[in-house]
């Protein structure tokens, strides 16, 4: 009777979780918007001050190739000239100098980058970096991390302390 239950429940707990795939997927497809066209942004994050862009993967280049055309979208035609990463203040501050145009080994610096140490990262601070160039000191974008060492010893509460910091940065827009 016990292995029966059991196979049951089971059964009961597969059925749920195919049900809520199914749900998923329907919210996903009658959500999703096509990104080769990226001008829907412009009118969706009106009046918002903070984007936040995941990945459902670390370390896919694809996601980092999207994501990083998305940063650049934001910059050129919403306005966006503060963008935060999940690493060290410490360390993005040494990659704003390169943005800002001074002559840095970004290369070397993102070597400490872990999964942001990647190609498609570089790319898009060289083009942060020819934005910048092009645009008067108010308008270029400034980098900024919203990690700290101190934060890594608990995971569970880390995202909440990144957020805060991410708050932090315009309490006046975001509080209102």
């Amino acid at each position: 009777m016990k292995k029966a239950i059991r196979s049951f429940v089971i059964l009961l707990l597969f059925a749920h979780n195919a049900s809520s795939q199914t749900d998923t997927l329907t919210w996903i497809n009658s959500n999703a918007r096509d990104l080769s066209n990226l001008s829907f942004l412009k009118k969706d994050l009106k009046g918002k001050h903070i984007v936040g862009l995941g990945e459902a993967s670390h370390g896919t280049r694809e996601f980092y190739t999207e994501k990083a055309r998305i940063i650049l979208y934001l910059a050129e035609n919403c306005g966006f000239r503060t963008l935060a990463f999940e690493v060290p203040d410490s360390l993005m501050m040494q990659i704003n100098s390169f943005v800002q145009n001074n002559n840095v080994d970004v290369k070397k610096i993102m070597s400490g980058m872990g999964l942001y140490g990647s190609q498609e990262i570089y790319e898009l601070f060289l083009n942060l970096r020819d934005y910048n160039k092009k645009h008067k000191a108010e308008d270029q974008v400034k980098l900024t991390g919203v990690d700290k060492p101190e934060y890594w010893s608990d995971p569970i509460s880390r995202d909440r302390y990144m957020a805060k910091n991410v708050i932090d940065m315009a309490p006046d827009k975001v509080n209102k």
